[in-house]
């Protein structure tokens, strides 16, 4: 009961405050992306009477993402450096004359693949990523070994068409990888803009985007580093604005919901719980409290940013080591029922500097530069 009320008085307070109690600060970029991406895959196809199918994020692989991450973006190394000595020397054997750390990692995701091959397999993979014909292109396959280990697979593969990835797998590398789970990566020089590549409606929909009450420009990307950590100016920024109706009524839904005792995580979609749960490395979801509820846009971004990272301060003080992650929903245009909003699940971290470190997907920003976006902090109870 306690929880219950704690639940509905926060969601009232967050109904009658403003979109002025956050401010993003701090930007940073990173070349590995933060979220497994098997979002953006539109088809597989692979020949010699063989099929790849996509998996869902699973502890296992979202533990080796962990790892990845913490290696490039907390330890400050490049991702190619995540392999083991024999593979980075395969990798710079497929691209001569090419320093191999130059490679981001756009692309991390969990595949199956079924077949017995008596031929080497033509696969190719169309995604909604704007990779462009020439683009150097690398992929990366990897299963696990005892131990824990990964051992990896890489080739050379070329760019078709606007996001459309072919290589060759040798018959008796893909008789060792079929049949059990595959991770998928991709290295390249050049990250695209995603989503809306391959296939795109065109709305007239007049936006009418009016700023943040006395938020005005405090929230905002203030500084970019160079992978060397020199710093350099952009005016990359994200920041705040009024929320619209349609994220009042969907704020009101929630509180109804909530008002019903149920969990505050179980409003949102099953992906989204079953990433939220990933992400919070065994803490229960069903503890996560809405705390902050804001409205944000950005500008001025470039596809090579990748995932952004903003420290962002609120109006709550979050308690670092807690578990938290945060939701981002884009109303949909003409929703009568469940759905009313596209959701994307945000890695999200609570600082010792009382600030919250959010991951913005690199798929979601050009979003946000179109249309404003609904930002709610979920986090464990805090005092």
């Amino acid at each position: 009961m306690k929880r219950r009320i704690c639940w509905l008085v926060l969601l009232v307070w967050m109904l009658a405050a403003g979109a002025n109690a956050a401010e993003m600060v701090n930007g940073e970029y990173t070349d590995v992306t933060s979220v497994m991406t098997q979002d953006v895959v539109i088809s597989l196809e692979a020949d010699q009477d063989c099929s790849i199918s996509i998996l869902q994020p699973d502890e296992k692989a979202m533990a080796l993402l962990e790892d990845m991450y913490q290696f490039v973006w907390e330890e400050k190394n490049r991702p190619v450096r995540y392999y083991d000595e024999e593979t980075q020397l395969k990798i710079q054997a497929l691209v001569p004359g090419v320093n191999i750390d130059i490679l981001h990692l756009p692309e991390f995701m969990a595949q199956e693949m079924q077949g017995e091959p008596k031929e080497d397999v033509n696969a190719q993979r169309l995604l909604d990523v704007d990779y462009q014909p020439g683009q150097l292109v690398v992929v990366v396959l990897g299963i696990e070994e005892e131990g824990g280990s990964y051992r990896w697979y890489p080739y050379l593969a070329e760019v078709k068409e606007t996001g459309l990835i072919t290589y060759v797998i040798p018959s008796e590398d893909y008789k060792e990888l079929a049949n059990r789970q595959v991770i998928y990566h991709v290295l390249t020089d050049r990250i695209g803009a995603r989503g809306g590549v391959i296939a795109h409606e065109e709305t007239e929909n007049e936006r009418v985007v009016t700023p943040s009450k006395g938020a005005e420009d405090i929230t905002r990307i203030r500084r970019w580093y160079t992978e060397n950590g020199k710093e350099i100016k952009d005016p990359f920024r994200i920041f705040l604005v009024e929320r619209t109706e349609k994220m009042e009524a969907e704020i009101k839904r929630i509180a109804e919901h909530i008002a019903k005792g149920q969990p505050a995580i179980r409003w949102f979609p099953e992906e989204m719980i079953r990433e939220a749960k990933l992400l919070l490395g065994g803490k229960d979801e069903n503890e996560l409290i809405i705390y902050d509820i804001v409205a944000v846009m950005a500008e001025n971004y470039h596809d090579t940013f990748g995932d952004v990272a903003a420290e962002s301060v609120f109006a709550s003080v979050y308690t670092p080591g807690s578990g938290m992650v945060v939701l981002l929903g884009f109303p949909r245009d003409g929703a009568a029922e469940a759905p009313w909003m596209d959701w994307y699940c945000l890695r999200a971290e609570a600082l010792e500097n009382e600030a919250v470190e959010i991951l913005f997907k690199q798929a979601v920003i050009p979003q946000m530069e179109e249309e404003p976006a609904m930002l709610l902090v979920l986090s464990q109870p805090i005092e």
